[in-house]
């Protein structure tokens, strides 16, 4: 995919800038979350013109950086056609006030120091047990993370997420099927009517288009997206129930980050 300059709304960028420029000066307490997604054709409305014009994407992808000022998007080795998706992804994120940059390497602890948000699409290698260390650190600390996958043809690289979700404790899991083909809009009763009072921007989305995920297994998170057959494509849960990571690499030291 390749970023169309122009190809997004100007008043639904606008107004959405402006509500994550007061998230980022008037900033909350920092309630720290991790997402995961069965469906990377949720970013097509954002990045390029081929998905449904529904503003419901727009806003979801703005309002997971509400109330911070840095994204991450990270992945790939830039060698895969997903490299342009995480590439047009950061484009999306270059708010003057925000730091949006993509990395394609080893994630150290360097990397993700200061940064709000990190999302992790479609990984193309396994992660190595420091990039694990240093993914727990920042979301122990108060990062919020959202993981990208897919429909079973991309089950590779499914698998990668999969270890991720269980190095930080975490029972959801990216289940490799393949339902409701070609794309189509949840609304109504496919969105959270209630979502988690740690996540209740998520409200404003209203709509969401979506194709071919893969459904997502819960676990002990809340589905935020249903595809049209009621099973879960995107999940969310808190920081607190991921805290039996501890294990990995000796003791971990938790604090809250500075808002």
């Amino acid at each position: 995919m390749q970023f169309i300059a122009g190809s997004r709304p100007i008043r639904q960028r606008a107004l959405l800038g402006l509500s994550l420029l007061v998230g980022c000066l008037f900033r909350a307490p920092a309630h720290a979350w991790l997402m995961v997604s069965g469906d990377i054709n949720i970013v097509n409305s954002v990045i390029t013109p081929d998905g449904p014009p529904t503003t419901g994407n727009y806003r979801f992808f703005d309002l997971l950086a509400y109330g911070g000022d840095s994204v991450l998007i990270a992945g790939g080795d830039g060698m895969l056609s997903t490299a342009n998706i995480r590439h047009d992804l950061a484009l999306w994120y270059s708010y003057p006030w925000m730091d949006s940059r993509v990395d394609e390497g080893l994630l150290t602890p360097e990397d993700l120091e200061g940064v709000d948000l990190l999302i992790q699409i479609l990984p193309d290698r396994p992660y190595t047990p420091g990039e694990i260390r240093a993914m727990n650190h920042f979301f122990l600390d108060g990062g919020n993370v959202f993981l990208m996958g897919d429909n079973g043809t991309q089950s590779h690289r499914n698998a990668h997420l999969n270890q991720l979700l269980e190095a930080m404790g975490s029972s959801m899991r990216i289940l490799d099927s393949d339902i409701d083909r070609g794309f189509h809009v949840a609304i109504g009763d496919q969105l959270a009517t209630d979502p988690p009072a740690y996540y209740p921007f998520f409200d404003y989305v209203g709509e969401l288009s979506y194709a071919a995920p893969s459904e997502v297994a819960a676990g002990e998170g809340t589905p935020l997206v249903y595809a049209s057959g009621m099973q879960p494509i995107i999940v969310i849960v808190p920081e607190p129930t991921s805290l039996s990571i501890l294990g990995i690499g000796g003791l971990l030291v938790i604090r809250r980050r500075s808002t």
